[in-house]
């Protein structure tokens, strides 16, 4: 008898040394869950933090680059102007920073009172049908028109007013999402000035001058050669009522922050401009 209750005393003993030890490993375990959890928060607060000193940076630099000459004589301030190019090429000021910069002169505008040739030769360089071309530029004119254009059918959710934003081309039911997506970092949605070649995507160049031209381009670009004469040279094509060859004021900005495990993003056009009260406007 003694002997049986001291096995089912063992058994206790046993069993409650088992459940202590699940709790105890519960408690370790909730505990390093909680403990990177805060790690994850102080990462995404400190991402944010130096995603906001990254903007002021930038767009000091931005509005500074061609008339503060303190910048000129010390060129070790200049964290991004040093680094920087105008065709959003990818450029890592510091580590855990990446910035693409696209002068919005070098994308193809859809604004309806613009020449929407250069919208519908990119249009073709995807390979679009020209039924769908014409349905893509109805939607394109219908959703930007006043009014509906005699005869045309206006769906409910055309604004009938200028576009919001890029992204308002996704809601073409001609367009879809596959095409909206290769559309979107190629297209500026609002008024602009003359196209720039010198600063146009890849993409551009070729829907543009075709392969082989935009791949001259390309190569002269990365070179660090392309400018006005050379670009002339290669195409025959110069300055005039179409082309502009110097850096506009209007910015596409994307920044991309990462700490730790913690990545953060910016994306928006900003339009500088500082001789003005309102040195620039946010365009998002």
């Amino acid at each position: 008898m003694v002997s049986k209750q001291k096995g089912v005393a063992l058994l206790q003993v046993l069993l409650l040394t088992a459940i202590l030890t699940l709790m105890a490993l519960y408690f370790v375990a909730v505990a390093k869950s909680n403990v990177n959890k805060s790690i994850e928060m102080g990462n995404v607060a400190a991402a944010e933090l130096k995603l906001q000193t990254v903007q002021s940076e930038l767009l000091f630099e931005l509005l500074t680059q061609q008339t503060n000459a303190l910048l000129a004589q010390e060129p070790q301030k200049r964290t991004f102007s040093s680094r920087w190019n105008f065709y959003a090429k990818p450029f890592e000021p510091e580590p855990g920073v990446t910035v693409e910069l696209q002068d919005v002169n070098g994308l193809v505008s859809v604004i309806s009172s613009a020449n929407l040739m250069p919208f519908k030769q990119l249009l073709r360089y995807f390979k679009v049908s020209p039924t769908n071309e014409s349905g893509i530029i109805n939607e394109l004119l219908q959703w930007q028109s006043p009014h509906p254009g005699a005869g045309a059918v206006s769906q409910p959710e055309f604004r009938h007013d200028a576009m919001a934003g890029i992204e308002d081309i996704l809601k073409f039911e001609s367009v879809g999402d596959e095409l909206g997506n290769k559309l979107l970092p190629l297209i500026y949605p609002w008024e602009k000035s003359l196209f720039n070649p010198l600063v146009a995507p890849d993409t551009i160049l070729r829907a543009t001058y075709g392969d082989e031209m935009a791949a001259q381009l390309t190569k002269l670009r990365e070179e660090g050669l392309l400018n006005a004469r050379r670009f002339t040279e290669l195409t025959g094509l110069s300055d005039d009522d179409e082309f502009i060859f110097q850096v506009g004021r209007r910015f596409r900005v994307k920044i991309t922050v990462s700490v730790g495990g913690a990545v953060v993003m910016y994306s928006g056009f900003w339009y500088i401009r500082p001789e003005n009260d309102a040195p620039v406007i946010f365009l998002n």
